[in-house]
C-alpha cells in the first residue's frame, strides 16, 4: 500500500525537518497555520482529515523542497538551508 507508506513517511519528515531547523512545535505550527495538537498527530504519523494541501504547499515552501519531496526519504544528516 504505497500512500500508507507515503503517508508515514511524509509525517517523519515533518518532524525530521522541524528539528532538524530547531523549530519548536509552536514555531512549526505558526509556520503552517495549524494548531499545536494538529502538528502533534502529523508527527506521531497520523494525517488529520481536515489537513488541506495548503499545509503541504507552506511546508514544502519554507523549507525548499517541491512538494512531491515531501513524500521521499529525506537523509536524515543533511541539513535543510533557508
Amino acid at each position: 500500500m504505497p500512500l500508507i507508506n507515503d503517508s508515514r513517511i511524509f509525517c517523519h519528515n515533518v518532524a525530521l525537518l522541524r528539528t532538524r531547523r530547531g523549530l519548536s512545535l509552536r514555531e512549526m505550527a505558526r509556520i503552517l497555520h495549524i494548531g499545536v495538537p494538529t502538528l502533534m498527530k502529523i508527527e506521531a504519523g497520523e494525517i488529520p482529515p481536515s489537513l488541506d494541501c495548503e499545509v503541504l504547499l507552506r511546508l514544502a515552501s519554507y523549507f525548499g523542497l517541491k512538494p512531491g519531496e515531501l513524500f521521499r526519504p529525506l537523509e536524515e544528516d543533511e541539513p535543510q538551508e533557508r
